[in-house]
C-alpha cells in the first residue's frame, strides 16, 4: 500500500497547477479513468463517498478536494480493481468486455451458451498461434474437456472466462519457456537482457501485445548506429530470417516478440553489424546511481 500511495502522490503533484492545492471532482474522475480504475460508464457518475473524507482535516467541498481525499479515493479504487481482477480470473475490465463481445458473437441464438464447435472458432480467433500448433492440440483438448465439466457440450460465460484464463496461463508459460531458451542460447547476462527489454519496449510504440515490426526495429537500431540503404536491406533479411526461424506455427506474423528480438540482437552483434558492438559497449554495465536532489 505504501508503494500505491507514493504513486498516487506523484500523480497528484503532476496534475496540480502551480500554487494550487485542490483538484476538482471532474478532474479526479478523469485521472482515475486514465489510470484504468474507472470505466467509461462510471466516469460520468463518479462521486466522492463518505469514507473518502474520514481522515480528520481532509477537505472536499464545492466539487473540490485536497490530496488526502484524493489518496483515500485512490486506495479505495485500487482495492476494488484488485478484487475485480481476482474475480475475473486476472482479466481487466476492458478484457472482460472484449471477451463478452467475442462470446456474444458466437452465441448466435442468445441462449447464454456456446457449443464446443463455436468455442473452437473462438479459440482460433483469440489464440491463433496456439490453435494452429499441432504440439499444443492435446493440451487444448484437455483444457476444453475440463471446462465442460458436466459434459453438456456447451459453456456459459463464466465457464468460458475460466477457460480463457487457463489458455492464457498456458500461453504465458510457453512464452516464458521461449524467453528462457533465447536467454540461454544468446548468453546475454541479466543486465544485458534488462537493457534489451527496455529497448524493445521503447520500440513497441503501439503496445500491441509485445511485438515490434520491421519498421520499428529498423528505427530503433537506427537510433543506435546509422543505417544506410545497404544496411537497411541487410537488416531486413536478418530480421525476417530470425522471425521465420523462431515463430513456430504463427507463420502469418511479420513482427518479432521479445525472445526473437534477443536472437536478433545476438545475430547483429556476432556480425558487428554496422559497428553495433562499439555502439553498445555500455549495455550490461551497471547504471550509475542518480544523484539525490
Amino acid at each position: 500500500q505504501a508503494w500505491e500511495i507514493g504513486t498516487l502522490e506523484e500523480v497528484w503533484r503532476k496534475n496540480l497547477l502551480a500554487g494550487e492545492r485542490l483538484l476538482s471532482v471532474a478532474h479526479v474522475s478523469e485521472i482515475f479513468f486514465n489510470l484504468g480504475y474507472l470505466e467509461a460508464s462510471t466516469k460520468e457518475t463518479f462521486q466522492v463517498e463518505p469514507s473518502d473524507m474520514s481522515v480528520p482535516g481532509s477537505y472536499c467541498k464545492q466539487d473540490m478536494m485536497d490530496m488526502t481525499v484524493f489518496l483515500k479515493i485512490g486506495c479505495r479504487l485500487t482495492g476494488v480493481a484488485r478484487t475485480n481482477f481476482k474475480n475475473n480470473g486476472g482479466f481487466s475490465p476492458n478484457e472482460v468486455q472484449h471477451m463478452q463481445e467475442y462470446f456474444q458473437q458466437c452465441d448466435g441464438d442468445g441462449s447464454g451458451d456456446i457449443s464446443n464447435r463455436e468455442l473452437i472458432t473462438l479459440i482460433e480467433e483469440i489464440f491463433p498461434a496456439m490453435a494452429s500448433d499441432p504440439a499444443m492440440r492435446p493440451q487444448l483438448l484437455e483444457i476444453m474437456r475440463e471446462a465442460d465439466a458436466d459434459g453438456s457440450g456447451s459453456l456459459d460465460f463464466q465457464d468460458f472466462m475460466n477457460l480463457m484464463k487457463q489458455l492464457r496461463d498456458l500461453q504465458d508459460h510457453e512464452r516464458a519457456v521461449k524467453e528462457l531458451q533465447a536467454i540461454t542460447e544468446t548468453g546475454f547476462c541479466a543486465q544485458e537482457v534488462s537493457d534489451f527489454r527496455e529497448l524493445f519496449m521503447c520500440a513497441d510504440r503501439t503496445h500491441t501485445g509485445g511485438h515490434i515490426t520491421l519498421e520499428q526495429a529498423t528505427d530503433m537500431i537506427g537510433t543506435i548506429t546509422p543505417l544506410n540503404d545497404r544496411y537497411k536491406a541487410d537488416f531486413q533479411n536478418i530480421f525476417q530470417h530470425i522471425v521465420h526461424t523462431h515463430q513456430g506455427t504463427d507463420t502469418s506474423r511479420e513482427a518479432a516478440d521479445f525472445p526473437e528480438f534477443l536472437w536478433l540482437m545476438k545475430a547483429l552483434l556476432s556480425k558487428n553489424f554496422a559497428n553495433l558492438v562499439e555502439r553498445t559497449r555500455s549495455f550490461g554495465q551497471p547504471q550509475p546511481a542518480k544523484p539525490e536532489d
